[in-house]
């Protein structure tokens, strides 16, 4: 089951709400101005953002995440079974291509990466990790658009990076790798 915890007077709550329903989606609505009981639970998990959504075997969804809402509804339909990579890059993909992203300027979508790889500075430096994962897939999010943009795939860009390190030698000191020759 899926819940949906909100508070009055929240745009994203109404954009979460609205999807869902347009998906077809059911849901059970709570608002924790009303609740004392779940607006504890929630602060209990360190839960602070809303509106948040909450699905058994899932992680909580702050904020409005049409990505992450999306994963959540094919895992329910599914039956819980976890996207693997190659359908989380095409679903970004269809997503971006719906969006007229992947016919956008690659030099704006690269300050888009160079964005989303900031927010992963300032969660490490803040110590939060739920922001630093976030952060991380965001980016992930903008260099596989990022492909997209210069007529190429995720895909076929991990596999030449792949290429190119994969016989690579070098060392690890204080845990980043130096390639033999630096």
């Amino acid at each position: 089951m899926i819940t949906l915890y909100t508070k009055p007077d929240c745009m994203q709550y109404d954009l979460s709400k609205r999807y869902l329903e347009y998906k077809g989606i059911e849901f059970k609505e709570v608002n924790i101005f009303k609740d004392d009981e779940a607006l504890k639970a929630l602060r209990s998990k360190g839960i602070t953002q809303m509106p948040v959504i909450i699905a058994d075997g899932h992680d909580p969804i702050s904020g409005f995440r049409p990505l992450k809402i999306e994963k959540l509804i094919m895992d329910e339909q599914a039956g819980g079974t976890e996207m693997n990579m190659s359908s989380l890059v095409k679903s970004v993909e269809v997503w971006a291509m719906n969006k007229g992203l992947d016919k956008a300027d690659p030099r704006a979508q690269y300050l888009k990466v160079v964005e989303e790889i900031g927010e992963i500075a300032a969660g490490l430096a803040r110590n939060d990790k739920f922001a630093t994962i976030d952060a991380i897939g965001d980016s992930l999010v903008t260099l596989i658009i990022l492909a997209k943009t210069i007529d190429s795939s995720a895909v076929e860009c991990l596999d030449t990076a792949y290429d190119v390190i994969k016989d690579r030698t070098g060392k690890v000191v204080d845990g980043v790798f130096i390639k033999d020759g630096e």
